[in-house]
C-alpha cells in the first residue's frame, strides 16, 4: 500500500480562509486609501495597505504550497511534488519520480533564524541519490505539524539507510524569517555544541512565548463574546 504525506485538510482550510480574509481586508483598506479625498488620510492608509497586501501574498503562497505538496512512497517508487515554499527559505520546486532504491543517503540538519531577539528553528531533510543528485525534501517548522521528518524516516527505512544528522547551521532571517530568508549550502560545517545548545534554548523560549500569546488572544476573544 502506498504511503502519502501531504498537508492536512485542517491546515489547507485554515490557510484558504486566512488568504480570503486577508485579501478582503487588503482590498478594503486599499479602496479607502484610493477613494479618500484627504491626502493625509491616503498617505497614512497607503503603508497599511501595502503591508496587508504583502501579508496576503505570503499567506497565499503558504496556501498554494499546502495544496500542491505531496510525497508518495509506492513500493520502490518515490514520487515528489515539492513546491518552493516548504520551509522558511524558498527552495527549488521539484516534481519527479525516482526509485527508492536509488536513495544512497538521507540527511537532516537544524536551521536557525535569529532576528530582533527572536529565534526560529526548523528541521530540514535532504535525499542523496546514486547518480549524485540531491533533493531537499523540506523543513518542519515550529507551530506546524511535522511532515518532512516522518516522510524522511519512511524513505530511510525503505532504502535501508540511516538518517545522518549534520548538526545545526545559522540561516539568514530576511524579514522575520518570512521573506528573503536563506540557508547555507549543505556542505557548510555545523555550529559547535555550545552554540547549538544556546540556540535550542532560545528557540524553545520563543516557541513558549508564541504559544502563550496565542492562548491569551484566544482567551481574550472568548471573554469578549460573553
Amino acid at each position: 500500500m502506498a504511503a502519502r504525506f501531504k498537508a492536512g485538510a485542517g491546515e489547507k482550510a485554515t490557510l484558504a480562509i486566512c488568504t480570503a480574509l486577508m485579501a478582503i481586508l487588503a482590498l478594503s483598506v486599499s479602496g479607502v486609501a484610493i477613494a479618500s479625498k484627504s491626502l493625509i488620510a491616503a498617505a497614512l492608509l497607503a503603508p497599511s495597505a501595502a503591508v496587508l497586501i504583502g501579508l496576503c501574498l505570503l499567506i497565499a503562497s503558504e496556501a498554494s504550497a499546502a495544496f500542491r505538496l505531496g510525497i508518495e512512497i509506492d513500493g520502490d517508487v518515490l514520487r515528489l511534488n515539492l513546491p518552493p515554499r516548504r520551509g522558511h527559505a524558498p527552495l527549488p520546486a521539484v516534481n519527479r519520480e525516482r526509485p527508492v532504491s536509488s536513495v544512497v543517503a538521507v540527511e537532516t540538519r537544524s536551521e536557525v533564524f535569529r532576528q530582533l531577539g527572536v529565534t526560529a528553528l526548523q528541521q530540514a531533510y535532504r535525499l542523496k541519490f546514486s547518480d549524485g543528485s540531491t533533493v531537499i525534501l523540506g523543513a518542519d517548522r515550529q507551530m506546524k505539524q511535522p511532515l518532512f521528518g516522518p516522510a524522511a524516516e519512511l524513505i530511510a527505512e525503505h532504502a535501508q539507510k540511516p538518517i545522518a544528522d549534520l548538526g545545526m547551521v545559522d540561516g539568514g532571517a530576511g524579514f522575520l524569517a518570512a521573506l528573503g530568508a536563506s540557508v547555507p549550502d549543505w556542505s557548510a560545517p555545523s555550529l559547535p555544541a555550545d552554540a547549538i545548545e544556546k540556540r535550542r534554548k532560545a528557540a524553545a523560549r520563543a516557541f513558549q512565548i508564541m504559544t502563550l500569546t496565542a492562548a491569551l488572544v484566544t482567551l481574550a476573544r472568548l471573554i469578549a463574546r460573553r
